[in-house]
């Protein structure tokens, strides 16, 4: 390590020892260079990111319970959470509401919200981010890593396995042997031997499957794995993602004890959640809505019956009622007359220009075409989702089944919908329901 053994260090007029430093005319140079090598805009708090969606007070509890006593516990031996879910089942909601929580706590130590859209999916930006937000996280390490990038200035271009090493490891190392860190009572889990709710410590990477290349995302889940072997690593990491195939085998590849997860499925009760969701936001609506007057006076708007209707069409998606409730807010047209579109919407019609669904559409396009372009199987999956739909209500639906249905091997079937686990609860077991 640069560090190792050293008693002191120093940057042009820079000097610090044990924390201490003279001017930092210099430090701040370098910060500024990291801080331009990093995307500011993936922060959770960037305002390049609008007003980023949070969840509902009265939504998400449980999860959001699962995730925090993880943050906060002293006794967990996996130091990194994955939380997947399929496309719009409010991965990034609960990531914002995490990230914002622990923000205000003082347990976050940085936040890297990926998003191929909004051009934040470039892995390489990962590391700088991370460190750019840990100078102002963790005390007494400005300076250090203001010497890892002054001693090397070409650090900012190398490897993201070398900028863990030398940009958030090594000035960690070094402010943990050359500070004294108030709480240095020994932690049953912790290798640093700070007492880690105590200090920030938390990292949150929303969106891995939004990084650009899925090699990198598997390298990014390697190289935070590995980094948490070091012994002054102390820090969690929180990701978020679809469960796409570089992912899951990437988790599946790394022994137990390194990881835990959260799954998105029916055992968090979304549409418990949706039903509180969508009163909240009827009546927001009827407060704020350029018919506020009108609509407030409507009793009977909406009804119970299309409220159960709106419960039951998302299947467990947050993304389907959250679209439906921005396009009935819209103040330029009648939210009841908007209700009503999305009542009698008929399957088909969603692809008009001014559908409410345009959105859901892009995002389930994008999914479908990245993956018959890579497995070049456009037919099959198209003939498994008519199977689906033709056998709704049945228990035609396991992989097996649909194999003979379709007159596919079981093995041509499960490969055709390797890349489809964001769409579809997809079971390793042949027998079970898809």
């Amino acid at each position: 390590m640069s560090f190792q053994n050293a008693h002191n260090f120093s940057i042009g007029t820079v000097y610090a020892v044990d924390g201490k430093s003279g001017t930092v005319d210099r430090t701040d140079h370098y910060i500024k260079e990291l801080r331009n090598a990093a995307c500011l805009a993936a922060s959770h708090k960037s305002a390049e990111r609008g007003d980023p969606p949070k969840c509902h007070p009265e939504t998400r509890m449980a999860v959001i319970k699962d995730m925090m006593s993880w943050i906060d516990s002293k006794d967990s031996r996996e130091r990194i959470m994955w939380l997947s879910g399929p496309a719009g089942a409010g991965k990034t909601t609960i990531a914002q509401t995490v990230a914002e929580r622990c923000d205000k706590a003082k347990k976050l130590v940085s936040s890297f919200f990926f998003s191929r859209n909004a051009g934040r999916d470039d892995g390489e930006k990962l590391i700088p981010t991370i460190a750019s937000q840990m100078v102002v996280a963790v005390p007494n390490i400005k300076e250090v890593v203001a010497s890892q990038i002054q001693q090397d200035e070409a650090l900012l271009t190398y490897s993201m396995e070398i900028q863990m090493e030398r940009l958030i490891i090594e000035p960690l190392d070094y402010v943990r042997t050359h500070t004294n860190v108030e709480n240095t009572k020994s932690h049953s889990t912790s290798q640093v031997g700070i007492h880690h709710s105590n200090v920030p410590h938390l990292v949150v990477i929303d969106g891995l499957d939004e990084c650009k290349n899925p090699t990198v995302q598997s390298r990014i889940i390697k190289i935070i794995a590995g980094a948490l072997q070091e012994k002054s690593m102390y820090f969690q990491f929180l990701i978020t993602s679809r469960p796409e195939l570089e992912i899951r085998n990437t988790f599946s590849s790394m022994d137990s004890s390194e990881w835990t997860g959260l799954v998105l499925d029916d055992s968090y009760n979304p549409d418990k959640d949706i039903k509180t969701y969508l009163p909240h936001e009827f009546s927001t609506i009827k407060r704020t809505h350029t018919l506020k007057k009108t609509l407030s006076n409507d009793v009977n708007w909406p009804s119970q019956k299309d409220l159960k209707t709106l419960v039951n069409r998302p299947s467990g998606q947050f993304i389907y009622a959250s679209t439906v409730m921005k396009y009935i807010s819209n103040n330029r047209q009648d939210p009841r007359h908007s209700l009503l579109t999305i009542i009698e919407l008929k399957h088909g019609e969603s692809r008009k220009k001014s559908s409410p669904y345009t959105e859901l559409d892009a995002l389930y396009t994008f999914i479908l075409f990245t993956a018959t372009d890579q497995i070049q199987e456009y037919e099959l999956i198209s003939s498994v989702f008519q199977a689906l739909l033709f056998l709704s209500g049945s228990s035609i639906k396991s992989s097996q089944s649909l194999s003979g249905f379709l007159g596919k091997e079981v093995d041509t079937l499960r490969l055709s919908l390797v890349d489809l686990h964001s769409l579809m609860v997809i079971p390793d077991s042949n027998e079970s329901e898809i």
